[in-house]
């Protein structure tokens, strides 16, 4: 199986659809893992751009 095969079509065609299953569950798990950092660095980088975008109304006004 070609390593650029997509992920749950992979784990289909080398193990049928239990192994797709699990690629399934996998990759929600992950996606369950990261999600909560992800949207903190979101809330970061938004109040640093709200901040800039203040001083920049303030330096222009």
């Amino acid at each position: 199986m070609p390593w650029t095969t997509p992920p749950i079509i992979s784990g289909f065609l080398i193990g049928g659809w239990r192994a797709a299953l699990l690629e399934i569950v996998t990759i929600a798990m992950a996606v369950a893992v990261y999600l909560p950092f992800v949207r903190m660095q979101d809330r970061v980088s938004y109040g640093e751009e709200l901040k800039a975008q203040e001083d920049e109304d303030k330096a222009s006004a």
